[in-house]
């Protein structure tokens, strides 16, 4: 093949992975930050709508003025307190960072192969390894107690489901589902463009692996909170600890190879 010609399919395969990285970084931005905006916030009653549900179904269920006066102090704290959880998407996006990132230092060194530049990579691959475990640890640990507080509410009769329909059956499953596929939109082209530009990424088995991942991971997402019902926001919290622990689990197999090539560099 002619000099040239592989001079300019070189900068072109790193173009794709260039492009690919963007692609990663926007759905990173969609999953993350999406639920956060106020169009997405729109679709969520407003806290004087919910409060006004409750006090409905309140005075529907207990009869007693000193119950129902408690009741309704009650309902109004939990709900203006708590809003619907929305931690499969958090922790998938967290998950598309860790994508996005093992790309971006694959890239690095793919442009630039010098001893230093790799041993910086690694210890800022080892160092963004640590942040996300520790992000994910604590993505599980509220999603816990998210969990006990609404369950502990379908159980606390009969105030209890009142407060629970009104506070966590209107999850936005459709919004949540919505951005999830615009993010699995931006994980399958990246795929495609790492494929298409030929990028070593794809032929290596955990980064194949890596990627196949990030798509079962929007599969959980649909299938649990479409079987869930009324029950979606409990199923969005598990849903969030399974990610959240296939997060860890990718992130730790990220800082052992971090700790083993800063060593394989310091042997040289």
């Amino acid at each position: 093949m002619n000099v040239q010609v592989v001079s300019t399919i070189q900068p072109l395969k790193k173009s794709f992975v260039i492009v690919a990285l963007i692609f990663l970084f926007i759905g990173f931005a969609i999953e993350c930050g999406g639920p956060n905006l106020p169009f997405f916030q729109g679709f969520l009653p407003t806290t004087e709508e919910m409060i006004e549900k409750a006090y409905k179904g309140i005075d529907a269920t207990v009869e007693d003025d000193a119950e129902r006066l408690e009741a309704r102090t009650q309902a109004r704290k939990e709900i203006t307190e708590s809003k619907p959880p929305g931690y499969s998407l958090e922790a998938d996006g967290l998950y598309l960072w860790i994508v996005f990132f093992s790309i971006l230092i694959s890239l690095i060194g793919m442009l630039i192969t010098k001893t230093t530049v790799h041993r910086v990579g690694m210890i800022v691959s080892l160092i963004n390894s640590i942040i996300i475990i520790f992000m994910s640890i604590f993505l599980i640990v509220t999603a816990i107690l998210k969990l006990i507080i609404m369950i502990g509410l379908l159980f606390a009769l009969p105030v209890g489901p009142v407060i629970y329909m009104v506070i966590y059956k209107p999850f936005p499953k459709d919004m949540v589902l919505l951005l999830g596929g615009l993010g699995l939109l931006c994980k399958i082209v990246a795929a495609v463009l790492l494929w298409i530009g030929g990028s070593h990424m794809v032929r290596i088995k955990s980064a194949t692996l890596l990627l196949v991942t990030g798509f079962v991971t929007f599969f959980i997402i649909v299938f649990g909170l479409g079987l869930a019902g009324i029950f979606a926001s409990i199923a969005d919290a598990i849903i969030g600890i399974i990610i959240a622990v296939i997060v860890i689990i990718w992130s730790i197999y990220m800082l052992i190879g971090s700790i083993r090539g800063l060593f394989s560099k310091a042997a040289r």
